[in-house]
């Protein structure tokens, strides 16, 4: 049975990033790990397109910032996170299938149940050091990726400058909030908007800390998006077990 390449940005142990293999285990998708300079590899979840080579095939990434981006050649785009992405990613055809591939994780996982907490501050890594969250309930986004959902999952409301604290918190049905801690994020609210308006509603502004403003839930399209990649792995005689 064949093995697709797969990547995933695993030099920050960033909690989206990280998610990419552990969902493709479990959907019964045999890979291995590509790297950076690998052509025709598969990139999913996170802000990864900026690292396609010709003839690399996409699933659900976005880019990371409101600059276009010229596709390699002969780039397949079966899906991505959302619709600011197709504007900005040039020179191939991207259709209209959206949303980033972590929403399919309470599919594939089932949290392990931990001591409950009414808010959790789930931090992008650049912003752990922040003094407002001193006395939080934090989740660190760099340990083990199923540890930080069966945290999150702990939680009663998630409050986050991580996409994907934002991302799981919602497809696992716990309202969340998105906050600006800081000016660190490469993109600023890019990716944010690409997520909300992929995901079926309009464009959203960061919660002021303290006033927290729960995000209109989600409207996925599950099933578009793994129909996508199964249609991709048919074709190439690559095989997925759910």
């Amino acid at each position: 049975m064949n093995k697709i390449k797969l990547y995933w940005l695993n030099q920050d142990r960033n909690f989206g990033d990280m998610l990419t293999p552990i969902l493709f285990e479990r959907l019964g998708v045999l890979f291995e790990k590509a790297s950076e300079d690998d052509k025709e590899k598969l990139l999913a979840i996170g802000s990864v397109i900026f690292v396609s080579k010709e003839n690399d095939v996409v699933w659900g990434s976005g880019v990371m910032s409101d600059n276009d981006f010229q596709a390699p050649k002969g780039l397949k785009v079966l899906a991505v996170r959302g619709p600011k992405t197709k504007e900005k990613l040039k020179n191939c055809e991207v259709p209209d299938i959206f949303g980033d591939p972590a929403i399919l994780m309470p599919d594939v996982y089932t949290p392990k149940p931990q001591e409950r907490h009414e808010i959790g501050f789930v931090p992008h890594y650049v912003d752990v050091d922040n003094e407002r969250l001193k006395g939080k309930y934090m989740i660190d986004v760099k340990s083990d990726p199923l540890e930080t959902i069966d945290r999150i999952c702990s939680c009663d409301m998630i409050v986050s400058s991580s996409l994907h604290g934002i991302i799981i918190a919602e497809a696992y049905g716990i309202p969340a909030v998105w906050v600006k801690l800081s000016d660190k994020i490469i993109g600023n609210s890019f990716k944010f908007n690409d997520y909300f308006l992929g995901s079926g509603r309009q464009e959203q502004e960061p919660s002021k800390f303290g006033d927290w403003k729960v995000l209109p839930k989600p409207k996925y399209e599950k099933e578009n998006l793994l129909k996508s990649l199964k249609q991709w792995l048919d074709l190439h005689n690559f095989k997925i077990l759910i």
